[in-house]
C-alpha cells in the first residue's frame, strides 16, 4: 500500500531528470543535468548537501541504462569522447564527487547503438549491447542482429583496462533498436533477447570472468509474447525476464519456465528486494509479492474454473460484520481505514468459508476491505455506523 510519505521537500526545477542511487543509506543522488545532488534523507526535511557539475555526466540524463553503479564507483557512457568510451566516477565521499577517468575505450568498434547496458561480476564490467549486421548481396537488405559485450577490467578503480569486444553471432538477438538489458546469476551472464519471439534470453558462461563464451539461449517463446524484453533481474536461483520467470538453480539453459505474471505490462525496470518485486512500466509502478509472483501461473497447474469472491454483511454495519466466501482461496484480508492506515489483518484458509469482524473498536466511517490471494486481490467497501 504504497503512498507518499512528503513532497516538494525543495524544487529541483523541470530539468531534473532521475534519482539515481543511494550511498549509505542516508545520502540520495539525484541528476539534473549536467548536475549530481547529494540530498541528506535522514534529515527532518531532505536536505542537498553538495552539488557536483560535470559534462562527463551528461549521458546519465539521456537513457537509463547508460550507467553503471556500485560501492564507490559511477561509470558512464563518456558523451564528450570522440569514439565510444567511458567516464568514471569517484563518490566514496559523495560531497566530495571525483571524474577521475575519462575517455576510456569502451568498445572495439567505431560507435555504440541508442540501447546499451551495464553488468558486472567480480571486479570486471560488462557492457552488452546489439548491433545490426547485414549480409552483402542480401536483396532485402535483412538485419542479423549480433550480441555484442565489450569487456572492462575494473580491479583497480583508478586505472581501468579495456580488455575487448566479443562478438557472437545469434539470430536470437533483438533489433538494434531495441534494449539488450543484461543480469549476472553466478557464472552467466544473461543478455535479454527476443527476436521473431524465438527465446528471452542468451546464455554466456563468465567463468573467465574476462572471457565471456556463448553457450546457448534460454526459454521458449509463448504464443502471444510481445516482441520484446525491455528489463530482467536475478534472485535466488530465479531469472525474471519481463514478466516471465525461470527456474535456473539446476541449469543455465533450456526451458525452465516456472511462472509468469500475467496481469502487469511489460515492465521497462524491476528491482527485486527480499519478498517484493518492484516494477515501473508506462502505465505507472507496481509493487508485486515474491511468493504470489512466482506462483501464478505453472503450466502443469490447472486454472481453478470460478472466481474468488466474498460478502460483508450487514454492510454498513453498527458492531459486527460476517465475511463469507463461496470458494475461500489461502489468502488474507486486510482491513484500511479511508487514509491507508491497516487496522486488522485476517488469515483465510480454504476450509473456513465464513469470519465475523468486530467493529466496536472501529470510529465511524468508511474502510476498504481487501481479499488478497495468489492471483489478485478484491476490494469492496466497508461502512461502519454508530
Amino acid at each position: 500500500n504504497p503512498s507518499a510519505i512528503d513532497t516538494d521537500f525543495f524544487d529541483m526545477d523541470s530539468v531534473m531528470q532521475r534519482v539515481f542511487g543511494i550511498v549509505d543509506d542516508s545520502i540520495l543522488l539525484a541528476i539534473k543535468r549536467p548536475s549530481l545532488y547529494s540530498i541528506n534523507i535522514h534529515s527532518n526535511s531532505p536536505t542537498i548537501l553538495s552539488t557536483y557539475t560535470s559534462s562527463h555526466l551528461y549521458s546519465l540524463t539521456i537513457c537509463p541504462t547508460d550507467f553503471f553503479i556500485r560501492d564507490s564507483l559511477i561509470v558512464s557512457i563518456d558523451p564528450l569522447a570522440e569514439e565510444p568510451s567511458l567516464a568514471f566516477f569517484n563518490i566514496s565521499d559523495p560531497l566530495n564527487v571525483d571524474t577521475f577517468a575519462t575517455n576510456i575505450q569502451a568498445t572495439s568498434y567505431s560507435s555504440l547503438p541508442g540501447q546499451r547496458s551495464f553488468s558486472s561480476k567480480d571486479s570486471v564490467l560488462y557492457l552488452c549491447y546489439c548491433v545490426d549486421y547485414y549480409f552483402s548481396g542480401d536483396p532485402y537488405d535483412t538485419p542479423y542482429p549480433h550480441i555484442y559485450v565489450s569487456v572492462i577490467n575494473i580491479a583497480d578503480y583508478h586505472n581501468p583496462e579495456f580488455v575487448g569486444t566479443y562478438s557472437f553471432n545469434t539470430c536470437d538477438a533483438p533489433y538494434a533498436s531495441l534494449p539488450a538489458p543484461s543480469v549476472v546469476a553466478d557464472s552467466f551472464l544473461y543478455i535479454a533477447a527476443n527476436f521473431y519471439d524465438n527465446y528471452d534470453a542468451v546464455v554466456l558462461n563468465i567463468s573467465n570472468p574476462l572471457s565471456p563464451e556463448y553457450i546457448g539461449t534460454l526459454g521458449e517463446a509463448l504464443m502471444g509474447e510481445p516482441p520484446r524484453r525491455r528489463s530482467i533481474a536475478y534472485q535466488n536461483g530465479y531469472l525474471y525476464v519481463g514478466p516471465r520467470i525461470y527456474n535456473i538453480s539446476s541449469s543455465p539453459t533450456g526451458d525452465s519456465l516456472v511462472g509468469y505474471y500475467f496481469r502487469c505490462p511489460e515492465p521497462d525496470a524491476q528491482l527485486l528486494n527480499g519478498e517484493y518485486v518492484y516494477w515501473s512500466t508506462g502505465l505507472g509502478f507496481f509493487v508485486l509479492d515474491f511468493d504470489e509472483y512466482s506462483q501464478v501461473y505453472e503450466p502443469n497447474n490447472r486454472v481453478p474454473e470460478y472466481e474468488p469472491d466474498f460478502y460483508l454483511s450487514p454492510n454498513p454495519s453498527l458492531k459486527y460484520s460476517n465475511l463469507s466466501f463461496p470458494n475461500p482461496l489461502n489468502g488474507t484480508m486486510d482491513i484500511y481505514d479511508i487514509r491507508g492506515q491497516k487496522m486488522e489483518q485476517i488469515e483465510i484458509k480454504p476450509d473456513k468459508s465464513t469470519y465475523t469482524i468486530d467493529l466496536s473498536k472501529y470510529p465511524m466511517g468508511l474502510y476498504l476491505v481487501s481479499y488478497n490471494f495468489a492471483r489478485g486481490k478484491i476490494v469492496k467497501k466497508l461502512v461502519v455506523l454508530k
